[in-house]
């Protein structure tokens, strides 16, 4: 026995349709808006003006050189491969999820300006012990970018 669909049907399954479109679109967007910091690392929020900065430094030569810079200056803290240290104190590179939560910008201002006085993290930029140039700190953040994948 064939059913037949009602103009009531039809306007019963838009309606849901409209209803739930919104629901399923925003549930299937990847979040990339800056979050601020959060009790997980205690990592501070960096100034609004590097929320949206973008890293001029990402290819395959800026990669590796990063890499080379992070395993000379970072790998200390935050582990060979991002893993970060046993007590959970300083930032897991490798925590795919935390770093979805990351712009480049943050990143970028946490490694040049350090993470406050409270902190083990030191300043690495320009003026600083480390004196590191900003290009520099960029290939950093563009190898930490591959350890959370």
């Amino acid at each position: 026995m064939a059913m037949k669909l009602t103009k009531k049907f039809w306007v019963s399954l838009l309606g849901c349709v409209l209803v739930l479109l919104p629901v399923m679109i925003s549930c299937s967007e990847t979040k990339t808006t800056p979050q601020p910091a959060t009790d997980k690392y205690k990592v501070p929020d960096a100034p609004a003006e590097y929320l949206s900065m973008t890293n001029p430094y990402t290819s395959q030569e800026d990669v590796t050189k990063g890499g080379e810079l992070y395993q000379g200056k970072c790998s200390d803290c935050h582990g060979e491969i991002g893993e970060g240290d046993e007590d959970g104190d300083d930032v897991a590179f490798n925590d795919t999820e935390w770093m979805k939560t990351r712009t480049d910008g943050q990143l970028f201002y946490i490694a040049r300006n350090g993470a406050g006085p409270d902190m083990e993290m030191e300043a690495y930029g320009p003026g600083s012990d480390a004196d590191m140039s900003e290009k520099k700190i960029w290939q950093i953040v563009s190898y930490i970018r591959t350890l959370a994948k």
